[in-house]
């Protein structure tokens, strides 16, 4: 495959058959010659670091990889979408769906086409959600649909007592909403969007396990009559009573045991709303969506932190940005987006490592006199206490020696004790470790190689009081 951008890339790109898919034109696409919707929104995410397996694939018709091979085209199903509400649209969608980070800002076009590329993965949800495009006055639509998981099937008794359907109550939240960076567990009383064929016993279960754990105070008539509208709203083929009833004695059996424990939503939630917030829903999904954002970034900044804190120069060689890209496997615009901030932090370590970089590719040890060894007495004269340049005093040994010095055995020694400085008795005795291991064929030190003056050195020194 040719890279993204070459001349033999774009050769090949525009021989391929394309589709516009937002919407229908006459004779040729422009904003002006448009007919009507197709009923699809087309979204171009374009980034290896996206996980397709974020997505709540309830409300996405298709998605499919890109012609390049590091990006999606995923397309969502809109009703009563125009030229004046796509961009609204468009928004709005993003940040439901997470998806405010990942996308292809260029291909947010009306008149946007898609090159069609072969995926044998593709997946088709022909059963998805269908959104209903934005308005001058937004309208809370993906709420009211939740709404039926959490609202109906209380008839009667919601005048009589509050019926619990998640445990969002039992999270203090300070203000008007809480950012929980790892998630919270949440109980829930669920309905999905669409009416199930099947699976039906266990949908039932969930929803009657989840609702007698939340309200212990509920008898057995009443989760019936509750279950029974639940039946309703939830299968397009309800069960009969006779297996909803089965279903709420076994839940209750639970119950009586002692055995009842709740099942967690499937997604933890890290953004919670203060239930006195007053908020249009549709605000409140605008806020999730930025938090969720600026979560993202979080986590792609640790990340790029975590691989210069452990760059491996002697693998990759001098820091740069497109390095750090191949390295963290991060999308090329999240690196570039947050690189600046590491800069003065990259520069340090780049001209250490230039400091330490010989022109002959070995560490430049400089070969200063320490006070460690004694050259007038037959003895080694130490204090094991004494904190030293590992390198410096291994480079030292060997001096003192006349031995050649091994300069890519003291690199990977400095290895094995994971820093540059260490007291002498740190150093002895990882010698002698070193020394041990490598009389084993699978050793993980076979390229330490240990001189026999230095073992000599660690069996013979005299250890200061």
């Amino acid at each position: 495959m040719y890279p993204k951008g070459s001349v033999q890339y774009n050769a090949i790109k525009s021989t391929l058959p394309c589709v516009t898919y937002n919407f229908l034109f006459d004779c040729y696409k422009k904003n002006s010659n448009i007919i009507s919707s197709t009923g699809l929104l087309y979204v171009d995410i374009d980034g290896v670091d996206f996980d397709i397996n974020m997505l709540d694939k309830t409300k996405i018709f298709a998605y499919y990889k890109s012609f390049g091979g590091n990006g999606f085209g995923i397309l969502i199903k809109v009703n009563g979408l125009t030229i004046d509400n796509f961009t609204n649209t468009y928004q709005f969608i993003l940040e439901d769906l997470n998806l405010s980070f990942y996308y292809d800002k260029e291909a947010v076009k009306a008149t946007q086409y898609n090159v069609l590329s072969f995926d044998s993965d593709l997946f088709i949800n022909v059963n998805c959600h269908i959104y209903e495009a934005i308005k001058n006055t937004p309208t809370p639509y993906v709420i009211e649909k939740n709404k039926i998981a959490y609202t109906k099937g209380l008839g009667e008794y919601e005048s009589i007592r509050k019926i619990r359907f998640d445990n969002l109550d039992e999270i203090s939240i300070d203000g008007d909403y809480n950012v929980f960076s790892e998630g919270v567990d949440v109980i829930k009383c669920f309905i999905p969007m669409k009416q199930i064929k099947t699976g039906r016993n266990n949908s039932l279960l969930g929803y009657c396990n989840n609702l007698v754990y939340l309200n212990p105070w509920l008898c057995l008539e009443e989760t019936m009559k509750i279950m029974q509208k639940v039946n309703i709203h939830m299968c397009s083929n309800p069960v009969d009573v006779k297996h909803l009833n089965r279903i709420v004695t076994s839940i209750f059996k639970y119950k009586e045991d002692g055995t009842l424990s709740p099942n967690f939503y499937y997604k933890k939630r890290k953004v919670i709303f203060n239930r006195d917030f007053k908020a249009k829903p549709i605000e409140k999904l605008i806020i999730a969506g930025k938090e969720m954002n600026k979560l993202k970034a979080t986590q792609s900044q640790k990340k790029i932190y975590d691989v210069l804190e452990n760059w491996n120069f002697e693998e990759y060689g001098k820091i740069s940005q497109q390095k750090v890209i191949t390295v963290t496997k991060l999308n090329k615009k999240t690196v570039e987006k947050y690189y600046k901030s590491f800069k003065d932090y990259i520069k340090t370590l780049n001209n250490e490592f230039k400091t330490n970089k010989a022109p002959s590719g070995k560490e430049n040890i400089e070969i200063d006199t320490l006070p460690m060894i004694d050259e007038n007495t037959s003895e080694n004269v130490f204090k094991m206490d004494d904190e030293v340049d590992i390198k410096v005093f291994l480079a030292e040994l060997y001096h003192k020696n006349n031995e050649q010095i091994d300069f890519d055995s003291i690199i990977e020694f400095c290895y094995v004790l994971n820093k540059s400085r260490a007291t002498i008795l740190e150093i002895l005795e990882a010698l002698l470790m070193v020394y041990k291991e490598n009389r084993y064929e699978h050793s993980p030190f076979q390229k330490i190689n240990i001189p026999r003056f230095l073992i000599e050195l660690v069996y013979e020194t005299k250890l200061a009081a």
